[in-house]
C-alpha cells in the first residue's frame, strides 16, 4: 500500500512526546512578527496612579526605586524552570542601570494590572521585549532629569550605569536612592517619548546570565505549585478520555466511592470543537490523599463516547505538500522501517479538498489540537474559598486572581 513518509522526529515533536521533551509553541502566520494578538493587554510602563502612592519612585507596576536605593522589579509571567525570573528581571535592570546585587525580584500574582500574564510559547521575550526595556528605561529617565535639575546641567549630559547616575564632565554621581523621591515627584514619560538604550550599551542582553532560582532547585529549598497544602485541601486525579474529544457515555462510581479517603467523583464538562485549549474532560475524583485518589480512578468503571465527525480530527501538516486530517477514532497503524521513518497510510489520511495528495516522500508535522508543555514542575495547585472567593495558587501557564 503506498504510504506518506512521516520522519519519526517530527511526529513525536508534534506529539508532544521526544525524549528530549519538546514543547512547540505555535502562533499563526500573520501574527510571526508579533506574537501578541490585537485584543492581548500589553504592559502599561506608565501608571500615575501607582507613583502617587508611593513615597518612592515607582512609574509603573513593574519596577520600584525605593528610598534606600533597593529596586524592586516585579516578574508578571510565571517561572516553570525556563528562566524567565531572571531574564526579565535583567533585561529591565539593564535598560534601568540597576546593580543586580541591590534588585529584589517579587513574582507577580494573578492580576489585570499586570496585563498579559499568560507563559508560553517562548513568547515572553519574544512578544514583550521593548515593554520591559521601556519599564526599565522610564524611571532611568526620571532618575537623569531629577540629576539633571540638581546639578543644573541638561539630562542628555547625565548616565545611569552601576546604580548611580554619573555626570561626567564634572566627575558629580548620585546614587539611585539619593534621587528617588524627587525623580518621584516628576511628571512620568509617556510610553512614546521614553529613549530606550541602544542595544551595544545593554551589558546583560546576548550573554550567558545565572539563573536566580538555579539554587533553590538544586537543593530542594524552592516551593513547586504541587507543594501547596491548604487546611482541608483534597486531592484531585483526572481518567481522561483516551482520545482528544472523546466523551464519557456511562459511569459507575460506586467501587471508587468505596476507597477508604475518596471524598467525591465529579464528571468534567466535555470540550467541544474547535478545542484549542479547553480542558480535555473526563471523571475526577477527590480524596484526602494523592494515593486514594489514584486507587479511585483505578476502581471507576467508565465507558467512553469516541469522537464524531469533524470532532475526531487533529491536523497533519505536510511541509507544503498536503495539508489533510487523520482520525482519531480508531489508533493509527504505524510501521516502522528500518530508516527510522514512520509511515502513515494514504488510506489513513484524509485530504482536504484545496490540496491534491502527493506520491513523493516528505516530513510532517503532527499537531494535536491539545497543548503541550513541559515545565520543570508537574501540573498541580490548590484553590482556598474564603467568603465565597477562589484563591488559586497553581503552577500551570496562567496566573489566576481572585473572582467572585
Amino acid at each position: 500500500m503506498p504510504g506518506t513518509l512521516i520522519a519519526r522526529r517530527c511526529f513525536l515533536a508534534g506529539l508532544g512526546l521526544s525524549a528530549g521533551g519538546l514543547a512547540l509553541g505555535f502562533f499563526p502566520a500573520e501574527s510571526l512578527a508579533d506574537p501578541r494578538s490585537a485584543t492581548t493587554a500589553r504592559p502599561r510602563t506608565r501608571a500615575p496612579e501607582v507613583e502617587a502612592a508611593s513615597p518612592a519612585l515607582n512609574p509603573n507596576v513593574y519596577v520600584q526605586v525605593g528610598l534606600d536605593g533597593l529596586v524592586t522589579i516585579v516578574c508578571h509571567r510565571s517561572e516553570m524552570g525556563q528562566g524567565i525570573r531572571s531574564s526579565l528581571p535583567a533585561l529591565i535592570a539593564d535598560e534601568l542601570g540597576a546593580d543586580m546585587a541591590q534588585v529584589r525580584i517579587l513574582q507577580a500574582d494573578g492580576d489585570p494590572k499586570y496585563g498579559d500574564q499568560n507563559t508560553d510559547g517562548s513568547n515572553s521575550i519574544r512578544g514583550i521585549y521593548e515593554d520591559m526595556r521601556r519599564a526599565g528605561a522610564t524611571p532611568r529617565m526620571m532618575l537623569l532629569a531629577a540629576a539633571a535639575r540638581r546639578w543644573r546641567v541638561d539630562p542628555a549630559s547625565c548616565e545611569a550605569r552601576d546604580h548611580r547616575v554619573a555626570h561626567a564632565a564634572s566627575g558629580r554621581s548620585l546614587g539611585f536612592g539619593e534621587l528617588a523621591a524627587e525623580a518621584g515627584r516628576l511628571p512620568i514619560p509617556r510610553p512614546e517619548a521614553v529613549q530606550l538604550r541602544p542595544r551595544a550599551a545593554l551589558q546583560r542582553v546576548g550573554g550567558p546570565l545565572p539563573l536566580i532560582d538555579g539554587p533553590a532547585y538544586v537543593t530542594g529549598t524552592a516551593v513547586f505549585g504541587a507543594d501547596v497544602t491548604l487546611p482541608g485541601m483534597l486531592t484531585a486525579v483526572i481518567a481522561r478520555p483516551p482520545v482528544v474529544g472523546g466523551r464519557v457515555a456511562t459511569y459507575d462510581p460506586s467501587a471508587a466511592l468505596a476507597i477508604a479517603g475518596v471524598r467525591k467523583v465529579v464528571e468534567l464538562p466535555a470540550p467541544k470543537p474547535p478545542y484549542g485549549f479547553q480542558p480535555l474532560g473526563g471523571i475526577a475524583v477527590l480524596a484526602d490523599n494523592t494515593w486514594a485518589a489514584m486507587r479511585g480512578r483505578a476502581a471507576l468503571t467508565i465507558t467512553w463516547e469516541p469522537p464524531h465527525g469533524a470532532d475526531a480530527k487533529i491536523a497533519i501538516k505536510v511541509a507544503d505538500e498536503i495539508d489533510g486530517t487523520a482520525c482519531l477514532g480508531a489508533p493509527l497503524e504505524l510501521e516502522e522501517p528500518d530508516d527510522g521513518e514512520v509511515v502513515v497510510p494514504k488510506s489513513q489520511v484524509e485530504l482536504t479538498p484545496e490540496m491534491p495528495p502527493s506520491d513523493g516522500v516528505c516530513a510532517a508535522f503532527v499537531t494535536l489540537s491539545r497543548a503541550q508543555t513541559v515545565p520543570l514542575t508537574p501540573t498541580g495547585g490548590g484553590s482556598l474559598h474564603p467568603d465565597s472567593r477562589v484563591e488559586a495558587t497553581t503552577s500551570r501557564t496562567v496566573s489566576f486572581s481572585s473572582v467572585p
